[in-house]
């Protein structure tokens, strides 16, 4: 998969990143750790994402809240779908899910600090909200 994330409140507005697959859940039982690279870019993207051989699936928006503790970014959202019909994006029904994520930076340092600083955070919010290891697919 290879995402083009858009930002217009960023100086480079697009991010482009692809995540490998997890690692195993006996490494890592708390937390998903999985390789990724990031990249910004700039011109048609999309044209360079062709080239690599990748094809466009579908347009979707995160519309939602970010909030930051320390290295964590907490991101809350619903994801609305592009209408290719009206040209604008479709707003995700009023009893539609939320997602949270709890995510770290990629860092070169290990992942043991990243991993403890979302154990800190799920263990502030349990109650509130029980934050845990998700399971994915590939």
């Amino acid at each position: 998969m290879f995402i083009v994330n858009v930002d217009a409140h960023q100086p480079c507005p697009r991010t482009l990143y692809t995540h490998a697959k997890p690692e195993p859940v006996r490494l890592y039982p708390d937390a998903i750790v999985r390789p990724a690279v990031y990249t910004h870019g700039a011109g048609n993207v999309l044209a360079f994402a062709t080239s690599l051989g990748y094809k466009f699936k579908h347009e979707t928006y995160k519309r939602g809240f970010i909030f930051r503790r320390g290295i964590v970014s907490v991101f809350i959202y619903q994801l609305d779908m592009f209408d290719v019909e009206t040209m604008m994006p479709e707003k995700a029904p009023i009893e539609a899910t939320w997602t949270i994520e709890a995510r770290t930076p990629p860092t070169d340092t290990g992942v043991g600090p990243s991993i403890q600083a979302l154990l800190e955070l799920r263990a502030l919010m349990k109650g509130l909200v029980d934050l845990e290891r998700m399971r994915v697919e590939g």
